[in-house]
């Protein structure tokens, strides 16, 4: 199995997830599967979806919410707040130096003051005695104002003894009849080619063998574009915002 067999077109996702909704017999399966923990977050109507450890207004959700409208599902945004905060990792770092892209050039914020490993990025504070999580809800708003009610926060129903932060079988059972998985699964970095050679294909694979059809996932960015830093700043309309947030706690509109 290669990374590629992971996804399916967004224009085929979209028409397979309205088939199989219509099979009885398969939601049924589904909703066993899930009856000792219940996804209690998902709605009645199919949904687009984006999971990250923090969902926060950065050009990744553009990206996700062009795509997610493209579908005329209703977007949902998963969050895993209790996943651990490590330095190494280059995702969990920028929600504490927010980069910017402002006048062509990248500026970073930095949000959070001394910080070690292990803490859950839910328990992190700002250097304005702010939640982070809170911090990035804030900024969510300013960029998507009422964005937030698609949001919800995953880390208990995901977890159990074996995965700390998130069941990934369960997980992407969700994305048979639910909705529509928005993601990449990278390949060309060491960590992340691990976690998808050993968490995410294993997964993938239980789930089809399961169902008898595959989880809908679909690129979030093409191999192209999945490596540009962009995607990872933050609007620059929204670095005045942050500023006023970290420094001075003020509330604005």
């Amino acid at each position: 199995m290669k990374a590629d067999d992971l996804y399916t077109s967004l224009e085929e996702a979209v028409a397979v997830l309205h088939a199989r909704r219509r099979d009885a017999a398969l939601c049924a399966k589904v909703e066993e599967f899930h009856r000792e923990q219940p996804p209690d977050f998902m709605r009645e109507k199919p949904f687009a979806c984006l999971c990250r450890q923090i969902i926060t207004g950065d050009n990744e959700m553009l990206r996700f919410l062009q795509l997610s409208k493209d579908t005329g599902l209703s977007p949902l945004g998963l969050s895993i707040t209790r996943d651990r905060f490590s330095g190494k990792n280059p995702d969990k770092l920028s929600y504490m130096k927010l980069p910017f892209r402002v006048r062509h050039q990248v500026r970073c914020l930095n949000i959070v003051g001394q910080i070690h490993d292990g803490i859950a990025l839910g328990d992190a504070v700002c250097r304005n005695g702010m939640n982070l999580v809170d911090f990035h809800s804030r900024m969510l708003e300013h960029g998507h104002p009422g964005w937030g009610v698609h949001v919800q926060d995953i880390s208990k129903w995901g977890s159990d003894a074996t995965h700390a932060c998130l069941n990934y079988v369960r997980y992407l059972a969700l994305f048979v009849t639910g909705g529509i998985l928005f993601e990449n699964f990278r390949v060309d970095e060491e960590e992340e080619a691990r976690f998808t050679r050993e968490r995410a294909m294993p997964a993938f694979q239980n789930v089809t063998e399961q169902f008898g059809v595959r989880p809908l996932i679909v690129r979030l960015f093409s191999d192209e574009e999945v490596d540009d830093p962009k995607w990872w700043c933050y609007p620059e309309n929204l670095f005045s915002v942050a500023k006023a947030i970290i420094h001075h706690g003020v509330e604005l509109p």
